[in-house]
């Protein structure tokens, strides 16, 4: 049996590939896992055995534009050396992806979605997400979590925001777009890592603080 094992996830893989010429080709509302099956020259059974529903072929198919996406922007952010080294790395990287991936993964970005699991995926993703910059804000800025928790979130909803507007607007520069993006954020951090030294000049550290005298018995 664990010689099998490499050729079911090739076949897994090779579904999907054929969901993603489907979708690129005739969009999502095309994915059905007959037209799948078909495609894969596959019966219906086959395809099941590997994937349970259409929520299950497309959310695998998103995870593998997620992790080639990482995959670029992870390499560049290890090359980055400041901050705004950090945010060009993840937003030229981000736009990359979608200008090599094409449609597949533009329609990704910019479809509404009515797959409880691939909303699900989606929502993993962005908390995921969230999570790791707010940590980034909090220890190159010195953001309080309450701050960097809000600020990961509207910043990684502005640059999804940001690609999608390129992508709907193929007449405007990709460049354009993405120098705005990263004008808003730059300005956007910059002001908060300003407030929050401006908020804790002065204000002595706990170690410093004098304690009250133990009243005597």
């Amino acid at each position: 049996m664990a010689g099998a094992r490499p050729h079911r996830a090739e076949r897994r893989e090779y579904f999907i590939d054929v969901v993603g010429l489907l979708v690129a080709d005739e969009g999502l509302a095309a994915v059905t896992m007959e037209r799948v099956a078909a495609l894969a020259e596959v019966s219906k059974p086959v395809l099941y055995s590997h994937f349970p529903d259409r929520g299950a072929l497309l959310t695998a198919l998103l995870e593998r534009c997620w992790h080639q996406m990482d995959s670029v922007v992870q390499v560049r952010l290890r090359a980055a050396r400041s901050l705004d080294g950090c945010l060009e790395a993840v937003v030229t990287g981000y736009f990359d992806e979608l200008d090599r991936q094409g449609p597949v993964l533009q329609l990704m970005v910019t479809s509404g979605w009515h797959e409880p699991a691939v909303e699900l995926a989606r929502v993993r993703r962005h908390r995921a997400a969230e999570r790791e910059w707010s940590a980034f804000y909090a220890q190159r800025i010195g953001l309080p979590a309450a701050v960097a928790e809000p600020t990961a979130a509207i910043l990684r909803t502005a640059l999804q925001g940001a690609a999608a507007y390129w992508i709907e607007h193929p007449e405007v520069r990709r460049e354009d777009v993405v120098q705005t993006c990263l004008v808003i954020m730059r300005a956007g951090l910059d002001r908060l890592g300003r407030q929050h030294r401006l908020e804790n000049i002065g204000r002595p550290a706990t170690a410093d603080r004098p304690r009250p005298a133990r009243a005597r018995r």
